[in-house]
């Protein structure tokens, strides 16, 4: 059985000792006891101790840059390494993580070393991963667009066809001395003697704006 060694942060053990390491072939979203979900590496290290072969899990949180270990409880005879091995990564697996063989023991002594001095497990978590930062949102002003104008036609495309009869404009003097269209059809539904008096009305309205 694997128990959490929160004393440790690295394996700090010669290459001579190594048996066998296995390194994940990704990451994956782990949410690990006291720290956020995140991106989670791993790696897996047999290592030989006066007692027999003992096994080491180390979990590489990417974002909180922590490396948390795992080591078996006890050590087992060489014979039984591969099973304590196995365990080891049934125990990463259910993570859904997945460890590649790196082949340590078929390597040459200068091969293993460099592969030792790189390692994990050996040299301890990886810098903390910065957040993405959100990208910069330009806000277009506009200052250099033309201007929008609206017409009639696109407040009501329907009516495109019909042409506008244009109106011409009246000057302050005219349009306050222009008869409104009601007043017109009044005059017409008139007697003789209102139209009098409403054309000497406005005589005197032209005068006064004359003024």
């Amino acid at each position: 059985m694997f128990q959490h060694r929160v004393e440790m942060d690295k394996l700090d053990l010669p290459v001579k000792r190594i048996a066998r390491l296995y390194k994940s072939l990704g990451s994956a979203q782990v949410a690990m006891p006291g720290y956020p979900a995140q991106p989670v590496s791993a790696a897996l290290c047999a290592f030989a101790t006066a007692q027999g072969i003992r096994a080491a899990i180390g979990l590489n949180l990417e974002t909180s840059g922590k490396l948390v270990i795992y080591v078996c409880d006890k050590a087992v005879p060489r014979d039984r390494m591969q099973r304590l091995i196995d365990e080891g990564l049934q125990f990463v697996e259910a993570m859904g993580l997945f460890l590649d063989d790196m082949e340590f023991h078929r390597m040459a002594a200068d091969k293993r070393e460099d592969l030792w001095n790189d390692f994990l497990l050996n040299v301890g978590a990886a810098p903390p991963t910065p957040s993405p930062k959100p990208p910069v949102q330009y806000i277009d002003t506009g200052s250099e667009a033309p201007s929008l104008e609206i017409c009639g036609e696109d407040l009501h495309p329907e009516d495109s066809s019909k042409k506008a009869v244009a109106t011409p404009a009246l000057s302050p003097v005219a349009a306050a001395s222009a008869p409104t269209h009601a007043m017109a059809n009044n005059r017409r539904s008139q007697s003789p003697a209102d139209a009098r008096r409403m054309a000497l009305l406005d005589g005197v309205g032209r005068f006064l704006a004359s003024l």
